[in-house]
C-alpha cells in the first residue's frame, strides 16, 4: 500500500532532525528538498497541475489553466525572481518543523511585487510572511 504524500513529507523531515540530533550539526530541508515537496501539498490541497522539473516561467496551472508560481519555505519569508516568470498566481506554502504544510498565500502574484523589497547580491528579493498575510487581509 502506498504511504500518503503528506506522511512522506512528514519522514523528510524527521530524517532531517534526525540527521541534526545525531551529528549535533543541524540539517534542514531546503532548496529542492522544500520546494518540491511544497509543489505536492499545494497540488494535492489546491488541485493544481503541476509542470515538469524546471519548467520555464511557472511551476503549475489551476484546474482552467492559470498559471502559478508555487513557494515553499520552512522560515517566516520567501524569496522571489523576476528571471523569466509568466505566473499569474502566487501559492506559498510554509512547512513546520514536523513538515506539515500549509498554504499560507494564494492569490495573484501582483500582490507579492507590490510588497517585495530590493534586490539582493543574489538578485532575489525577500518578502516576509508576515508582511503578504498581512496585506492579503
Amino acid at each position: 500500500m502506498r504511504k500518503p504524500s503528506e506522511e512522506l513529507i512528514r519522514e523528510v523531515f524527521a530524517n532531517c532532525a534526525g540527521l541534526s540530533q545525531r551529528f549535533g550539526s543541524p540539517v534542514s530541508p531546503d532548496g529542492h528538498l522544500v520546494g518540491s515537496p511544497g509543489e505536492i501539498c499545494a497540488r494535492e490541497q489546491l488541485g493544481l497541475e503541476l509542470m515538469g522539473p524546471s519548467n520555464e516561467g511557472f511551476d503549475a496551472r489551476t484546474t482552467v489553466g492559470v498559471p502559478v508560481e508555487s513557494k515553499a519555505t520552512i522560515r517566516n519569508s520567501i524569496f522571489l525572481s523576476d528571471k523569466g516568470t509568466k505566473r499569474e498566481v502566487l501559492v506559498v506554502v510554509r512547512f513546520d518543523e514536523m513538515g506539515q504544510g500549509r498554504i499560507v498565500c494564494n492569490g495573484p502574484t501582483s500582490l507579492a511585487w507590490d510588497l517585495v523589497g530590493r534586490p539582493q547580491r543574489n538578485v532575489q528579493r525577500r518578502l516576509s510572511l508576515s508582511r503578504l498575510t498581512q496585506s492579503a487581509e
